[in-house]
């Protein structure tokens, strides 16, 4: 009766370790789970959800650029000096969205660098184009603007929208 008893504290003590052993296998596996859906999660962040916002940001770009383009237009065709104040007022607020914008494009650019510097130049260079448009047309110069902006204007447009 003694060897049977010794048999069952043998036999509970070995089904224990069994259920210990799987415990703690279940608990590194599902670990290992946790871990691997993390690491995917970051994988799919950076192969998909930042190239998205980027080209997001992008395609933004090009539509604020274009609404630029127009406004600038309007305020070479304008005749009365609260149009083209208002005009301007809009175009201050398109061209920060424009920053903006094109900040989440260099911030998450995976290609060529030097693509980035050139068009941040080309922004420079268009807005100070506009700055020059606008004291022309306030200084009632409408023709030099004209001038000026078909000129350098429209170079600068064609090679912003090769890039």
């Amino acid at each position: 009766m003694v060897r049977q008893i010794a048999d069952l504290r043998t036999i509970s003590s070995l089904i224990a370790a069994v259920l210990f052993l799987i415990l703690i296998s279940l608990i590194g596996f599902g670990s290992a789970v946790v871990y691997s859906i993390a690491r995917l999660q970051s994988n799919i962040q950076d192969v998909y959800v930042n190239p998205f916002a980027v080209s997001n940001a992008g395609m933004d770009a090009h539509v604020t650029l274009s609404q630029l383009h127009i406004h600038m237009l309007e305020i070479l065709l304008a005749k009365d000096s609260n149009r083209v104040e208002q005009q301007l007022s809009d175009i201050m607020a398109l061209d920060k969205n424009l920053r903006k914008d094109f900040s989440i494009v260099k911030s998450g650019f995976q290609g060529d660098s030097e693509k980035i510097v050139e068009i941040d130049h080309l922004l420079d260079d268009w807005q100070n184009m506009r700055v020059q448009l606008v004291s022309l047309v306030r200084l009632g110069h409408r023709d030099q603007a004209l001038t000026l902006a078909t000129g350098g204007g429209i170079k600068l447009t064609v090679s912003w929208k090769r890039r």
